[in-house]
C-alpha cells in the first residue's frame, strides 16, 4: 500500500470516529476529554451505524443516482 492510501484510510477512520462523537454527545455528552477517550470504540462504531443508515436512506430516496453522475428518468 502506498502512503496515499494509508493517509486516506486515516482520515476516513478519523471523521467516521468524530461522526461517532458527534452522536454521542447529541445521545449522552460527557464532562471530562478521559470519558470520551474511554468511549471511543463505542463513538467508532456509533459512526460506522450511522453513516450505513444515511447512505441506507440516499440510496432508497434516489440520490445514489445523482452521485455516480447519471440521472435515471
Amino acid at each position: 500500500m502506498t502512503l496515499r492510501a494509508i493517509s486516506g484510510l486515516l482520515v476516513l477512520n478519523v471523521f467516521i470516529l468524530g461522526v461517532g462523537a458527534g452522536v454521542l454527545w447529541g445521545i449522552r455528552g460527557w464532562r471530562w476529554w478521559t470519558e470520551l477517550v474511554r468511549l471511543a470504540g463505542l463513538a467508532y462504531l456509533l459512526g460506522v451505524a450511522s453513516l450505513v443508515v444515511l447512505f441506507t436512506v440516499e440510496l432508497v430516496v434516489g440520490a445514489g443516482a445523482y452521485i455516480c453522475g447519471e440521472e435515471t428518468a
